[in-house]
């Protein structure tokens, strides 16, 4: 194979590559349990922690034009913490996950991170959580706190519980008034052959 050939042949490949990169959409990764000395994702956030500290890019971390989990990473692993965040061209580093309250659908973490556009560096009112590495049992915020799905479960029950009231309560009150409705038609039957009854009376003849 010529030079030539191996030159457009690694064209047309790089061209593909940015072409097919540019249709796809930043992705939030999905939640995995947190291993040590790797970065792994927690899901997307609606709100930050309380002891959440945003951490300013300098030139040897190549500003925040370059802002991506692999830079966040370094960046909190110097304040050694454990949690890191990212909110587009931000990244902050905590001691503990958003509360469990704050978890919101994936697909709101949609903003490209620019130092590597198909991951997800936040949104618009979203944060990319993840955890750094350095510790894997890290709390939530609100560590008391029972998960969503406890919430969605209770929830749940309470709809169930207040449709299945509703039914029963308009199931009651139409048998209610089919009760009314028969006393009230038995009433008007009774008064009905009492009138027919007196008029059927014969009438006394004087002598």
């Amino acid at each position: 194979m010529s030079g030539c050939t191996i030159f457009y042949a690694a064209l047309l490949f790089w061209t593909t590559l940015v072409a097919v990169r540019g249709r796809q959409e930043p992705l939030q990764s999905p939640a995995t349990a947190a291993t040590p000395g790797r970065i792994t994702p927690q899901g997307c956030f609606g709100s930050l922690p309380a002891n959440a500290t945003e951490i300013d890019p300098d030139e040897r971390t190549m500003g925040s034009a370059f802002a991506s989990p692999g830079q966040c990473r370094y960046l909190c692993n110097r304040e050694e913490k454990p949690v890191m965040i990212l909110h587009k061209l931000q990244c902050f580093c905590a001691d503990t996950y958003p509360s469990r309250l704050a978890l919101i659908d994936d697909d709101q973490c949609n903003f490209s991170c620019p130092g590597y556009d198909l991951d997800a560096c936040g949104g618009s009112k979203a944060y990319s959580v993840w955890n750094t590495g350095l510790e894997v049992d890290v709390e939530y915020e609100d560590a008391d706190t029972p998960p969503p799905s406890f919430y969605a479960s209770a929830s749940t029950y309470i709809n169930d519980a207040v449709n299945t009231f509703s039914a029963t309560a308009i199931k009651f009150a139409k048998n209610v008034q089919i009760f009314f409705n028969y006393v009230g038609h038995s009433e008007s039957d009774r008064a009905k052959q009492s009138s027919k009854k007196s008029d059927e009376v014969q009438p006394v003849v004087d002598l």
